[in-house]
């Protein structure tokens, strides 16, 4: 059902044209737990990388993934979080996965760094970071 509706009414005007913008390929990244099953096929995607560092470092075995997604696997972009939902029938190439385990209260400072950070960048532009296009 998700993968039929119109992209018009999925997503709001800036997402709608975020989506339009979007270069064939480009990076996107996921933050997750090192057991995780599901990384490279999962929906939920962000194209700022400080945002899915923030995702990993909510777990105790924090790891970073980072792959190349094609345009054409995206079933909405949001604002929020710089969010790609990407069609779950379509793989992305991995490109990079980095652990980063640190010691706990290094893991909660980083995260209120990144924090402030996100909430800056959110700030100070309503529109979303550009889209790094892949090489």
């Amino acid at each position: 059902m998700f993968l039929e509706a119109d992209k018009r009414v999925l997503m709001e005007d800036i997402g709608l044209a975020r989506f339009e913008s979007l270069p064939d390929k480009f990076s996107v990244y996921r933050g997750y737990g090192r057991f995780a099953r599901h990384t490279t096929n999962g929906i939920s995607w962000t194209t700022n990388r400080d945002q899915a560092e923030w995702f990993a470092l909510r777990t105790t075995t924090p790891m970073l993934l980072e792959a190349q997604m094609p345009r054409s696997a995206v079933m909405a972009t949001f604002e929020y979080e710089w969010e790609v939902l990407k069609n779950p029938l379509v793989r992305v190439k991995k490109t990079n996965d980095v652990d980063l385990w640190m010691p706990a209260e290094a893991r909660l400072k980083r995260m209120e760094e990144l924090g402030k950070k996100l909430r800056a960048a959110a700030k100070r532009q309503k529109n979303l970071p550009k889209v790094v296009a892949a090489e």
